[in-house]
């Protein structure tokens, strides 16, 4: 297993007074605590959504399982689907499953938005916010 993450000056859980971890309250350059909120690991999901659509009439179930499997579809439409399947509310919890959890490496990470970096969507949406009507479109 990698080396335990350390409080970085540049955390963002860092208590700007005291220079100590908000969630464990570890000072600069000691390590988290285990329980520390800040840590995670990295882990592989598995979702399924269902929802209603209108296809081509003429196409059977398997060539259109076939056509949306390919490269020609692309599957932000998908989330186009989704979007639509969440109206009036935005939120997607409806239509969304976790089916399976796998651990894709024992080594703790810092979690996303705990240090300073960056983190950035795969997809504009946000949730628990109503898609607009170009984003239905």
């Amino acid at each position: 297993m990698a080396e335990w993450p350390k409080v970085l000056p540049d955390d963002r859980a860092l208590n700007p007074m005291t220079k100590t971890c908000l969630l464990c309250g570890q000072p600069v350059g000691a390590e988290h605590s285990r329980e520390c909120g800040s840590i995670g690991r990295k882990v592989r999901l598995v979702y399924a959504f269902e929802v209603e659509a209108i296809v081509p009439y003429q196409m059977t179930n398997d060539q259109l399982k076939a056509y949306r499997n390919s490269a020609e579809w692309c599957a932000v439409g998908a989330w186009a689907e989704v979007a639509r399947a969440s109206q009036p509310t935005g939120c997607p919890c409806a239509v969304f499953d976790c089916l399976s959890v796998e651990n894709a490496s024992p080594d703790p990470v810092q979690a996303p938005g705990a240090r300073s970096e960056p983190v950035r969507a795969r997809y504009p949406f946000r949730a628990h916010r109503v898609p607009s009507e170009w984003e239905l479109n």
